[in-house]
């Protein structure tokens, strides 16, 4: 319940501090007095939009702070106390905005997130606009209306889940059912890139080899002959230098028999001519290795031949085709397990189908139980807000179907629509269509209050709930609106004497002028002050003696009267 509001700085509004009660409770003025400020000051504690124009002129800052009393409501201390904020009764809310549209949220003293807020807000107060009314000429808030009077928040909330999953599982299916083709001819692609390359079956080592063996295939006579000369200069001619080189090591060892100390000098000479001797061999050994196989060299030009159209394909270089390999298999297998994926999904949509099936049903079930429960109640409301020849409807319909297989939206099988007739014959036809501003008012009155008996939030509040209505039928609301708050606390703006009458408590919202500056303020009404009040607002600015008796009776006649 709200128990207390302070404003300072809001528009118009410098500093007040208003009290509440339990009960049903109006704020009346006169236009432009700033009843809607205090109702947006609520809005605004309460989460809502923040912008530097709300803040008085010459004030750097705008604060709202609102207190509710909790102790009633474990809903919302569960919400409180799982944020870990002290919280004993009493919840204080602050908001605070500055000039440069910046604004904090404060929680019995403790900042808070606006997610937070928003976690908490729905549970504190439910405010009701003028906007509300045109919702109910949107047929797709309809069904909200059921599902809370039916309290399926639960339900719906599972099959919206389940199909979201559904839906999203349905959508990966079709893209890869859409690009099965352009996966098999892909796949074609690859598969084809893979045989080739794998037939071929290069090596990165494999080139180079090649090439070094067509050189010497090439060459073969060339590299004999010189490797012949080679021989026959090192170690087969008269003058070779390993016989020359025995010769000279000779001639050293006599020196050194003469001189012991070149004896290492001759110890030099005979590893090099180990060493001559073994390059020799060697030559000899590449030189019958050596061969003129025209065969083989057909062979290995066709090899290379392989190798750079397989380069030519594949990035200009072997390590590129194995790369190329590597890539191809990788994306060989991925389009494969493609269809594994399609085959999961298969079952998977198969599963949630059932149960979005079921789910469904739950919900229809349900929805068609109560929809000529909610119809009954909302016409025994209407009758007795003075609509007596009315006859209202509920209907709901498929969403739609399609071989005969019924479709879902994401809220269920059907849709729900109001239907409404105000004269005896007349068949009932669609809200949307037919109602005028105070039957739409009227309508959404008895909604709220039936729903107001499954509604968490302690605090109603109406903001201009008596458009389109007037005398008897006016009273007959502000009845309603007395008895609602024998249940919840209800606050509600009302330009209409016999709405305030209802009430048990007022506020008179004034405007006044001073020093050139503009402030709005509120006043509890009580005894002469409130049928004064209820006298202006049955005959205007003049009060005369006959208003005056006639809010006094007005007043009477509301208090005596049983809510």
């Amino acid at each position: 319940m709200l128990t207390r509001l302070a404003i300072a700085n809001l528009a118009t509004i410098a500093s007040i501090a208003i009290e509440f009660e339990a009960g049903f409770t109006v704020l009346t003025g006169e236009t432009g007095a700033g009843k809607s400020i205090m109702i947006d000051a609520i809005r605004l504690v309460l989460g809502g939009k923040a912008v530097p124009d709300m803040i008085r002129t010459g004030a750097e800052q705008l604060t709202v702070e609102a207190a509710f009393d909790v102790s009633a409501q474990p809903a919302v201390i569960a919400a409180v106390q799982a944020q870990e904020i002290p919280l004993a009764g009493e919840l204080i809310l602050r908001r605070v905005v500055n000039a440069s549209g910046r604004s904090r949220v404060l929680l019995n003293g403790s900042q808070i997130t606006m997610a937070q807020l928003e976690q908490i807000a729905p549970y504190l107060v439910n405010i009701h606009g003028q906007h509300d009314n045109q919702m109910l000429l949107n047929p797709a808030t309809h069904l909200d209306f059921l599902d809370g009077f039916a309290d399926l928040a639960g339900p719906r909330d599972r099959f919206a889940q389940t199909f979201r999953q559904y839906s999203a599982a349905r959508r990966e299916r079709e893209e890869l059912q859409s690009a099965a083709e352009r996966q098999q001819r892909r796949a074609q692609e690859l598969s084809n890139q893979i045989e080739d390359i794998q037939a071929a079956s290069p090596s990165r080592e494999e080139e180079a080899a090649l090439q070094l063996e067509l050189n010497q295939l090439t060459h073969a006579e060339q590299l004999l002959t010189l490797a012949g000369t080679f021989g026959q200069g090192l170690y087969e001619a008269e003058d070779a230098l390993v016989g020359r080189l025995g010769d000279l090591t000779h001639t050293l060892a006599q020196a050194a028999a003469i001189d012991p100390t070149l004896q290492p000098q001759v110890a030099q000479l005979e590893p090099i001519r180990i060493q001559l001797e073994e390059l020799h061999q060697a030559v000899r050994r590449y030189a019958a290795g050596l061969e003129t196989d025209p065969l083989r060299l057909d062979a290995v030009h066709a090899r290379l031949a392989v190798l750079e159209r397989l380069k030519r394909r594949f990035g200009g270089s072997i390590a590129a085709v194995l790369e190329t390999l590597q890539r191809s298999s990788q994306e060989l297998e991925a389009l494969e397990q493609s269809d594994a994926r399609l085959a999961a999904l298969e079952r998977t949509l198969g599963e949630l189908a059932k149960a979005l099936h079921q789910h469904a049903q739950t919900l229809t079930a349900r929805r068609t139980r109560h929809a000529a429960r909610l119809s009954e109640r909302i016409m025994a409301e209407l009758k007795q807000l003075g609509m007596q020849n009315v006859t209202f409807d509920l209907r709901l319909q498929p969403v739609g179907s399609g071989g005969g297989a019924p479709q879902y939206g994401v809220r269920g099988a059907e849709s729900a629509e109001f239907l409404l007739s105000t004269n005896p014959g007349q068949t009932p036809r669609p809200l949307s269509r037919i109602a005028s501003g105070g039957e739409l008012s009227r309508t959404m009155l008895a909604l709220k209050t039936i729903l107001a008996q499954a509604d968490p939030t302690s605090a109603l509040i109406f903001d201009e709930v008596d458009a389109g209505i007037s005398g008897a039928t006016a009273e007959i609301v502000g009845r309603k609106l007395r008895a609602l708050g024998r249940t919840h606390q209800v606050l509600c703006v009302t330009h209409l004497p016999q709405i305030a009458a209802q009430s048990d408590h007022h506020f008179r919202v004034s405007k006044a002028v001073r020093q050139r500056e503009t402030f709005t303020t509120v006043a509890v009404l009580d005894g002469d002050e409130r049928v004064r009040e209820v006298a202006r607002l049955l005959s205007g600015l003049e009060v005369s003696d006959k208003s005056l008796a006639s809010a006094a009776e007005l007043v009477g006649r509301a208090q005596e009267s049983p809510a």
